[in-house]
């Protein structure tokens, strides 16, 4: 469990001793929040979260892995937008021994043309490398809340809300083939009303698993959805749960 108090400490269950207990101490130099947490193959903890730095509280994002002992920082990742990024490890979402273990952090960023656009790291090794970026379907849409998972490859998939003024906030996803992007199917929910959450994961066959938020104009309530790629299209896991 990664929780924050201003200082974004992360918490592990003893079994011992059946109780909450900190795992090492604070994560942070300065304040920070939302953290996302993600397991590595040797199932040591690897963390992110943003850090307001400089006079103008700007929002950097920090990626740090526990060592058995001790947090150590992952290089240096990057100025983000607050709260937009996401953390995963191959071994959390792909069963089966990795041939490397890779580290994706999808977030997303001032890329020129918006205020917010969808990009993917890789840690490989010692060194963070950018893919090519960025996702977003138009280059002139707003994109938020990525949410990432890697297949049994260490490739990433990885879905988000991108905004369009004219159909509102969508849903699209892409997966990682080692060379470009291949988005999945077309775009998800069309929705005029603000963006709600969405989350991604992995199935044993390694096909992506969507769960998200849409907004019902019917009963004018927001319902959750969950969808599985079967290779071809998005199929719809049962009713609205």
């Amino acid at each position: 469990l990664a929780a924050c108090s201003q200082q974004a400490p992360i918490a592990t269950l003893d079994s011992q001793a059946s109780q909450w207990k900190f795992l090492g101490n604070k994560l942070n130099t300065t304040s920070a929040g939302d953290p996302s947490l993600a397991l590595r193959a040797n199932d040591r903890p690897v963390v992110a979260f943003y850090e307001l730095r400089g006079s103008n509280n700007t929002p950097y994002v920090v990626v740090k892995e526990w060592t058995g002992s001790a947090w150590t920082a992952l290089g240096n990742v990057g100025q983000i937008i607050s709260s937009q990024y996401n953390i995963a490890t191959r071994a959390k979402n792909a069963p089966g021994a990795p041939y490397y273990d890779p580290i994706a952090l999808t977030y997303a960023k001032n890329g020129g043309a918006t205020s917010g656009d969808t990009y993917v790291k890789l840690r490989i090794g010692n060194a963070w490398l950018e893919l090519p970026g960025p996702l977003d379907v138009k280059p002139a849409n707003n994109t938020n809340n990525p949410s990432v998972v890697l297949d049994k490859l260490g490739f990433p998939i990885v879905a988000w809300f991108e905004f369009d003024p004219t159909t509102g906030y969508t849903i699209y996803t892409k997966r990682w083939l080692g060379t470009k992007w291949v988005q999945l199917g077309g775009a998800l929910t069309p929705d005029t009303f603000p963006r709600a959450g969405l989350d991604l994961s992995i199935d044993n066959a390694g096909n992506p698993v969507l769960a998200f938020s849409a907004y019902d104009p019917v009963s004018t309530v927001f319902k959750v959805y969950v969808k599985r790629w079967n290779g071809f299209n998005w199929v719809q896991q049962g009713g609205v749960l």
